[in-house]
């Protein structure tokens, strides 16, 4: 009775498709009568079958790996790496094998020129995950490297080219560690400013006049507040808010170059500073009176004419005149309105060891005149004030 290879179910004889199943029952071999079955002795001795990548255990226990690229041995167990960069994402890939010590070599410099040349071009993680990539596959290549030579019996010659003899890798290379240094000079180099360089003779030299000052003009007493000045307001005007005080930081964030003003300052022994505000309804016009104190005269009248050369009228300056006024003072006529509309006009003028800054604002034109009565007006009040040495 056959039976059906594929479920088991047994059929009648002559039956070519199985009951169960529904497949096509192959034909039963006849079997083989009065062949004579004799034992096999002395078998020849056979080799280890060199399959490629094979692990063959011996008598002893030994085991022996075979290069799963051309068949030699000795061979060992590895892993290379390779990276590839596109710029917002990477990715790994892993060579996996059982390797002679030339096969190795060779997979060796496949995956570093890979690496290098393809490896670098991502932002941020790219990079890093290629150099350990680059490292591992050394490290790798230090333990495989210690095989001994191959010994193979296909007649396979295994060569690879060295990756010193691949320029391309290196140039690939050499252009990334340049880009990187370019970004880096970039971003360290400070941004051009409109306002004059500090310079270390000037520093030295402004050291020196601060620490041995000679007066020139009133000096006022560092612990009477500055805002009893201004304690007067003008006529027609009205005093808006309380008075600010302007320490170092507060009055630099004023200018184009905070960091530049700030240095500038404290070279120059700035103190202490006050800012008043005075408003006139009708006509619509704002004045603001600021005093900004230093240690002694010189370092008032350095930051002085460090201020005149820094807003000095050029192309694209904000302000497009720069007139004198009595008693050393200078005016200067904004180039166009302000972010309120209004015009305005800055007059400025040291008075010892207090330079006074007044901004003028006014919905109508500004001319230099007004600026100049409004600081005139400061002027009078800081010089009647008493003051102490």
């Amino acid at each position: 009775m056959p039976e059906c290879q594929y479920c088991g179910a047994y059929a009648d004889e002559g039956r070519t498709f199985c009951p169960r199943c529904r497949r096509r029952m192959q034909p039963r071999l006849p079997a083989l009568q009065g062949a004579p079955i004799e034992p096999a002795m002395n078998l020849p001795q056979i080799d280890p079958p060199q399959a490629h990548g094979a692990l063959v255990t011996l008598n002893g226990g030994d085991s022996i790996h075979y290069c799963q690229s051309c068949g030699a041995s000795p061979a060992k167990p590895g892993r290379y790496t390779i990276v590839e960069s596109f710029v917002v994402f990477f990715r790994w890939k892993r060579v996996k094998g059982s390797w002679c010590r030339d096969c190795a070599l060779k997979n060796f410099r496949e995956c570093q020129y890979r690496c290098l040349t393809r490896g670098w071009w991502g932002l941020l993680f790219g990079p890093i995950a290629n150099a350990i990539a680059l490292i591992s596959n050394w490290i790798l290549w230090r333990g495989l490297r210690t095989l001994a030579p191959a010994q193979r019996t296909s007649g396979i010659e295994v060569t690879s080219r060295p990756v010193r003899g691949r320029p391309r890798g290196y140039l690939t290379t050499a252009a990334f560690i340049g880009l990187v240094a370019l970004i880096g000079a970039a971003s360290t180099t400070p941004l051009p400013s409109t306002s004059p360089p500090v310079s270390d003779a000037l520093v030295q030299s402004l050291k020196s006049a601060t620490a041995s000052p000679t007066p020139s003009g009133p000096r006022h007493d560092r612990t009477q507040s500055l805002s009893s000045f201004l304690a007067s307001p003008l006529r027609g005007w009205t005093l808006a808010g309380s008075d600010l005080g302007l320490s170092l930081d507060t009055l630099s964030k004023q200018f184009r170059n905070p960091s530049r003003v700030a240095t500038y300052l404290s070279v120059t022994g700035y103190l202490r500073g006050v800012d008043r505000q005075y408003v006139e309804k009708s006509p619509r016009r704002v004045l603001d009176a600021e005093l900004w104190q230093f240690a002694a005269p010189p370092g008032a009248e350095d930051f002085l004419q460090y201020f005149l050369k820094g807003n000095a009228p050029h192309p694209g300056s904000i302000y497009k005149t720069e007139s004198d006024a009595p008693g050393d003072a200078h005016i200067f006529i904004g180039a166009r309105p302000d972010e309120y509309g209004f015009a305005y006009g800055v007059g400025v003028r040291r008075v010892g060891d207090i330079i006074i800054h007044v901004r003028y604002a006014s919905l109508s034109p500004v001319k230099a005149s007004d600026v100049a009565a409004a600081l005139q007006t400061a002027v009078t009040a800081v010089l009647s004030s008493p003051s102490s040495i």
